[in-house]
């Protein structure tokens, strides 16, 4: 059995749809969780629903009509965003028939599973993926060039790698264009950290030593990512998000459990670098 406990959010009345996918994943050693059976309004609901979420790793969302017109699988949709919140849960967005994205996913990757035998097999490998991606085989040095692919499949341009030259520390320069709502392209500058860790957890002197950066040294336009192997702990969040709101700046973090959900929506990653 896989050590991956998937939650699937569904609306009652596409249960014979849901009960044959819920089949497949378990003939693939796929540990799930669904109700098969109509909840009562009240507050069951909420308990059991939450506690089911809250110790699952996978949340895979059900779109039809009819989840999109159900109060409670509305509910089930915001508990699952709420944890993804938390603790970066991965959230697997399928749709059983064509309708109306809800903009909380529009940045989420979805799957048109339909009746189609191959997008099944297309979920369930990618619920398998995520915990076979793994860094440790990595060097640093590998670890380095892998983050500046991870930047170009991800549109940045103009990548720079500074290696040993850079005097405060950052691996790479890079640029980012997007455009505005009336179609000018507009340029952001980044600078781009790279933290490889092979035992130890991430330091939060590493996020100190990169805000004094964009506080005293860094003009007021540059962005700052950081990327690391390693899992930021609950101190080093609480001091970042206390930081940033005091003295009004910003740092993009990537940690190890959300890069991995980043690489597994880039199939040219996966094959170079991981061989899943």
């Amino acid at each position: 059995m896989s050590n991956q406990r998937v939650f699937l959010s569904y609306s009652y009345q596409d249960r014979e749809k849901v009960d044959r996918i819920a089949h497949e994943l378990q003939s693939n050693n796929i540990d799930i969780w669904y109700d098969q059976q109509d909840l009562d309004v009240g507050s069951n609901w909420n308990e059991k629903i939450r506690y089911q979420i809250e110790s699952s790793d996978t949340v895979i969302i059900f779109l039809s009509k009819n989840f999109l017109s159900s109060e409670w699988s509305q509910r089930e949709l915001w508990q699952a965003l709420s944890e993804s919140e938390k603790r970066n849960i991965n959230i697997i967005p399928v749709t059983l028939e064509r309708v109306k994205i809800p903009s909380d996913l529009s940045g989420f990757l979805i799957l048109n599973l339909g009746n189609s035998e191959a997008a099944l097999q297309k979920l369930i490998h990618k619920i398998k993926t995520i915990p076979e991606i793994t860094f440790d085989h990595f060097t640093p040095f590998e670890f380095e060039k892998f983050v500046g692919d991870f930047l170009r499949e991800y549109g940045f341009a103009n990548i720079k790698h500074q290696g040993v030259e850079s005097d405060r520390g950052f691996d790479f320069k890079a640029e980012y264009k997007s455009k505005t709502p009336f179609g000018t392209i507009q340029i952001q500058h980044w600078l781009v950290e790279v933290k490889f860790y092979r035992h130890e957890r991430f330091s939060i002197n590493s996020i100190q030593q990169l805000l004094e950066y964009k506080r005293h040294l860094l003009p007021a336009d540059i962005k700052l990512l950081l990327v690391t192997n390693s899992i930021l702990t609950s101190v080093v969040e609480s001091y970042l998000n206390d930081f940033q709101k005091i003295e009004n700046t910003q740092i993009e973090v990537i940690d190890g459990l959300l890069l991995k959900k980043l690489v597994a929506k880039r199939k040219r990653l996966l094959d170079k670098y991981f061989q899943i």
